[in-house]
């Protein structure tokens, strides 16, 4: 008897984590009005996720939290030329900066400005004849061309010097 208790117990659980409603459907569906041979047979709830003026509201799709990272490009002037401080993801737009900046000065330069700073997308530094431009964007591809396209407004020659992504991290 105990034996059965368990296992009813353990399939009820397993129910309730697969994620669907007490109905058997997902969130945001409900079951057909009429009949139905499966319990599959789910659809949609009219203006679910909406509140009473049609806009969309949101629905919350699990229980993740995502944490932003930051990154940052600085350049710098030293003996030799320029130099570049990166950073990568950083848990803040400080946090970036600041190690971007200490990066560029541990290599030599002064005048270390920051060129650029990005979260949860991926930022990029081109190179051409005498001028550099930086970029934001969702991909490499996107801030890449973004920088290349500014950059070709300015000079020629116009090369990708460097590109990283701070893309926010799942902590729950």
């Amino acid at each position: 008897m105990r034996g059965a208790f368990a296992v009813v117990t353990a399939l009820l659980f397993l129910n309730v984590s697969a994620g669907q409603a007490e109905n058997g459907c997902p969130a945001g569906y409900e079951p057909w009005k009429i009949p139905v041979e499966t319990i599959n047979d789910c659809m949609a709830i009219p203006d679910y996720g909406q509140d009473a003026e049609g806009a969309e509201v949101p629905v919350p799709q699990d229980e993740s939290i995502w944490q932003s990272r930051w990154g940052a490009i600085v350049t710098g002037k030293s003996k030799v030329g320029t130099v570049v401080g990166i950073s990568e993801a950083a848990i803040s737009k400080h946090e970036a900066e600041v190690d971007a900046l200490r990066q560029c000065q541990s290599q030599g330069g002064f005048d270390c400005d920051v060129e650029i700073v990005f979260y949860n997308q991926c930022g990029t530094i081109v190179w051409g004849d005498g001028y550099s431009y930086a970029a934001r964007a969702a991909t490499v591809s996107r801030a890449e061309e973004i920088a290349l396209a500014g950059c070709a407004e300015l000079t020629s020659n116009c090369k990708v010097y460097y590109t990283s992504c701070s893309y926010p991290v799942r902590v729950r």
